[in-house]
Order: C-alpha cells, then sequence, then structure tokens
C-alpha cells in the first residue's frame, strides 16, 4: 500500500454539483397543451352530437312517459356522480399538478393517497345516502320498486365516478389525451348501441340497462388507456402548510360544485317528478337538453378562453385590467346570447316537431323559455368568472347559494300549483332576478362597469329583429317559415347592430385589421369603422 504523498496540499475537494432543476413535464408543454386543448374540444363535440342524438332517439322510441322516466333516472345518475365526486376533482388536478412542477414525487404521491382515501369514502357515503333519500326520489310511476332503483342508479353512479376521478388524477399529471380518447369511444359506441335497440323495438329496460353497461365500462377504458405514472411506494404524510391549502380549496369548491348541480333549470326536475308526472319531465328534459346544445355550441369556445385571459390581465394589470376585460367579455357574450335567443325562439317548433316528433309538441313552449333565458343570462358566467379571477371566491359562493335557494323555493311554491307552465315560470322568475344580481355584485363588489349603453343598444337590435320577421312568420304558419325567419334573423341582427351603433370604432378597427386580407369583405368593415366612428 503506497503513503500518501506530504510535500504538497492535498487538493480541496471539488464542489458537488447543484441538483438539476426538475424537468418540465412533457404534458405541460406548450405543443403538448395545444394539441390537448384542441383534442379535448373536438371529443366534446363528438361526444355532444353522439349523445344528443342518442337521446333524441330514446325519446322518439319511448315516448314522453317512459322517456321521461328514462330522463329522470339519468339525471338523477348524474346527481349521484356530482355529489360523489364534489370538488375532489377540481382540486386534485390542481395540486398534483402544482406538485409535479415543483418537482416534489413524495408529495405527489401523497396526495394521491389523501385524494383516493376521500374518494372512495365519499362513494360509500352518497351510495348510503342514496338509499335513504330514494323514497323522496323514486320516479314517477315507479313506486314500490326501490331496491331497483337504487341498483339502476349506483351500478351507473359509481363506475363513472371513479372514472372521473381517475381523469382528473390524469390531468394533474398532463395526461389530458385519455378523456378525448375514451370520451369519444365511448360516446360513438353508446349511440350505435342505441341504434341498434331502437330497430328492434327495445323497451325502457332496455335502455336503462345500455345506461348502466356504458357507465360500467367507463373505469375500464380508462385503466386500458391510462399512461401509468411512477411515484413512490411509500407517501409520507402531507405536509400541515399543503395540507391546510388543500382543505381550504377542497371545501369552497366542494360547495360551489353541489350548489352548480342543483342551479338553474335542473333544480324543476325533482318536482316535476313528483308533483306532475313522468311526461313533464320528459318535456322539460327535451328542453333543457337543446338548450344546453345550443348554449355549449355557441360559447364553449368563447368559455374556454376566458378564464385565462383574465387571469393573465389579473397579473399583467391588476384588477383594472381584468375589470376592463370583463366588461368587454359581458358584451360580448350578451351579443351571442340575444343571437342564441332569437334562433331558438323561431327555430323552437320545427326542431322539437322534426327531431323528436309530434307526441313532444308540449316541449316546444319549454325549450322556447329555457333558450330565450339562456340567451339572456348567458353573461352570467362572465361575472362569476370576475370574482373568482380577483379572489372573490366567497362572494361568488354567497351569490350562487342565495340564487340555489331562490329557484327552490320557486318551484316549491309554483310548480304543485300550476304543473309544467309553473315550473317555466318559477325558472324565468328567478333567472332574471339571479342575473340582475350578478350584475349588481359584479359591480358593487367586483368594481366592474357594466357596459349598459351598448347592452341596451344590442338589445334594440334584437328585438326590432325579431319583430320584423315574427308577424310574417305567424301569418305564413307551418315549419317551413319559423326555420328561414331564424336564419334570417341573424343577418338582419348582426347588420342591426352595426345600425344602432353597437360596436365601438375600436371594435371595427379590430374587424377590420383582422379582415383586410378577404378583400371586398374588409373594405365593407373598414366602411363601417367609419360609420361607427361619426357617432
Amino acid at each position: 500500500m503506497s503513503a500518501t504523498p506530504t510535500s504538497a496540499p492535498a487538493p480541496a475537494p471539488a464542489p458537488a454539483p447543484a441538483p438539476a432543476p426538475a424537468p418540465a413535464h412533457k404534458g405541460f408543454g406548450a405543443a403538448a397543451a395545444l394539441r390537448a386543448a384542441l383534442m379535448v374540444t373536438g371529443s366534446t363535440y363528438v361526444a355532444y352530437a353522439a349523445g344528443l342524438i342518442g337521446s333524441l332517439l330514446i325519446a322518439r322510441a319511448l315516448g314522453p312517459a317512459d322517456y321521461g322516466r328514462y330522463a329522470y333516472l339519468v339525471w338523477l345518475g348524474g346527481l349521484v356522480v356530482m355529489f360523489m365526486n364534489n370538488g375532489l376533482t377540481t382540486t386534485s388536478i390542481r395540486y398534483v399538478s402544482e406538485s409535479l412542477g415543483r418537482g416534489d414525487p413524495v408529495g405527489v404521491a401523497s396526495l394521491h393517497r389523501w385524494f383516493w382515501r376521500r374518494q372512495w369514502g365519499s362513494i360509500v357515503v352518497v351510495a348510503a345516502l342514496l338509499a335513504l333519500a330514494l323514497p323522496l326520489l323514486q320516479p314517477a310511476g315507479w313506486e314500490g320498486h326501490l331496491g331497483s332503483v337504487w341498483l339502476i342508479v349506483a351500478c351507473a353512479s359509481v363506475p363513472k365516478a371513479w372514472y372521473l376521478f381517475g381523469i382528473s388524477m390524469a390531468k394533474g399529471h398532463g395526461r389530458f389525451g385519455i378523456e378525448a380518447k375514451t370520451m369519444s369511444v365511448l360516446s360513438l359506441v353508446n349511440a350505435a348501441c342505441i341504434v341498434a335497440l331502437m330497430l328492434v323495438d327495445a323497451d325502457l329496460d332496455a335502455f336503462l340497462a345500455l345506461f348502466v353497461l356504458s357507465n360500467l365500462v367507463h373505469p375500464l377504458m380508462l385503466s386500458r388507456m391510462k399512461d401509468r405514472v411512477r411515484r413512490p411506494l411509500a407517501p409520507q404524510p402531507l405536509d400541515p402548510g399543503l395540507a391546510a391549502r388543500v382543505n381550504n380549496h377542497y371545501l369552497w369548491t366542494a360547495l360551489l360544485t353541489l350548489m352548480a348541480v342543483l342551479y338553474g333549470p335542473s333544480m324543476m326536475v325533482p318536482f316535476l317528478n313528483q308533483h306532475v308526472g313522468a311526461d313533464a319531465v320528459g318535456y322539460f328534459s327535451v328542453a333543457m337538453s337543446l338548450t344546453r346544445g345550443g348554449i355549449e355550441l355557441l360559447s364553449s369556445g368563447l368559455n374556454s378562453v376566458l378564464m385565462p385571459l383574465m387571469s393573465h390581465g389579473y397579473g399583467e394589470g391588476g384588477q383594472e385590467r381584468t375589470q376592463r376585460i370583463g366588461a368587454n367579455a359581458v358584451r360580448v357574450f350578451h351579443a351571442f346570447g340575444l343571437l342564441l335567443a332569437g334562433v331558438g325562439l323561431f327555430w323552437a317548433e320545427p326542431l322539437v316537431l322534426t327531431l323528436y316528433g309530434a307526441r313532444y309538441a308540449e316541449a316546444v313552449l319549454s325549450f322556447q323559455v329555457l333558450v330565450v333565458l339562456g340567451g339572456l343570462t348567458l353573461p352570467a358566467g362572465v361575472l362569476a368568472t370576475l370574482l373568482s379571477t380577483t379572489d372573490r371566491q366567497r362572494v361568488r359562493t354567497a351569490v350562487t347559494g342565495g340564487s340555489v335557494l331562490l329557484f327552490g323555493a320557486a318551484a316549491w311554491w309554483l310548480v304543485p300549483r300550476h304543473g309544467l307552465n309553473g315550473a317555466l315560470l318559477a325558472y324565468g322568475a328567478s333567472a332574471v332576478v339571479i342575473h340582475i344580481a350578478w350584475l349588481v355584485v359584479a359591480a358593487k363588489v367586483g368594481g366592474m362597469t357594466i357596459p349598459t349603453g351598448p347592452m341596451l343598444r344590442l338589445s334594440v337590435a334584437a328585438l326590432l329583429s325579431a319583430g320584423l320577421l315574427a308577424v310574417p312568420t305567424i301569418w305564413i304558419g307551418g315549419l317551413l317559415a319559423p326555420f328561414i325567419a331564424g336564419a334570417a334573423f341573424i343577418a338582419l341582427y348582426i347588420a342591426a347592430t352595426f345600425w344602432v351603433r353597437a360596436w365601438s370604432a375600436e371594435d371595427l378597427a379590430f374587424l377590420a385589421d383582422q379582415t383586410r386580407r378577404f378583400g371586398p369583405i374588409g373594405r365593407r368593415v373598414l366602411a363601417l369603422q367609419r360609420y361607427a366612428s361619426k357617432g
């Protein structure tokens, strides 16, 4: 063994290299996020189209009474799923992705265990509460079949809640494509099965069996398609500071989620089931389905960019910048909402009678009321987003809670006395009052200047356009006249918004800049810009 030389000093030990920063998760890069956004958007449209087609085929096959029972059980299953998941899905996405961003795999594993325990506990508790509440929630005409109802709803809701929670955890890890793939595949397969059942003249029991089976398949698809995530086998207890943040976010999110379940026209469904009957539930469900489709198809693109824009504005220019974005968004959403209301008003009868058949003629008025109110109150989502973006979640929760109470009180008072018309009146009166409340809160608490002038001018344009078309439509009659009137309303309303100067010179300057490459179209927009600047 050789001796170490003593004539030269020992070299100083090299400093330990600094730990390399955690690599960015591949699911959160800009390109991956864009691909995921496009994929999810496309799959949403596919799933909605397949769901709408399946719904109308079932409605035509079963008739109003049996379809009302089917729609009620589907609604009840969705309600139970929301209660089982409550705020866990949203909170898990936020904090799992946040821990991944910090490069904290132990924290991710701890969060996995924390969320999974609460998810399964929630599923068990809600399933037990469902059994206790079923005497108050059983479908009309199914008295004495509580066990069958519980089995149908539980077998459909438990796997769906499991699937949605697994999808949320996958999103937290940046695996956005799993939802898009499973949603598209399952919705198309389900629609094909509905067509097959319709061809063999299947009854209500067969369609309910398909409903349960399609939900049972969801977690199986998830387990086959999910990219397994490596995490430590021995997670540690949550850091107390992180646990406090997670608990606070979860409780507020759960409260908002559970209130949102009963917000709006959905509150009318149990009252119609209990006091009117399955037929009324069927008519109202048709109206809700068509209204929701119109709103989603019209505003899903706007909603997808609203929160990022407002959040970015809040970081860039604080509350003042967010308020300006919010005011512009309210104006744009009001314009699109009036467009939806006008077209829906004219197209309601031809759509319902053509798609669902003459047996659903009583759904026409319900659809007209819901689509007009849905269009008029479309900006409410902007106002709620403004409160969340500016850290006023408690105010938003208070307004939402008050809204649920108002919807419930109006339904309790009017539906038993006036049936389906009472439900429409209860929803209509409550929706108008609540929308005014959102506007007042956004102005007083959120500090936003409501664009009253442009909104009034847009409303005048819509009223003038609808009024000019209503008289000849009623005089001619038939199904073709209202369809043509709805298409004409689009062109007439858009032209009228320029005539009443609902758009500012800045709006038209932006539009002209975007359309300059289209030659004649751009020149016409420039002419409109000069017209607006004169006002």
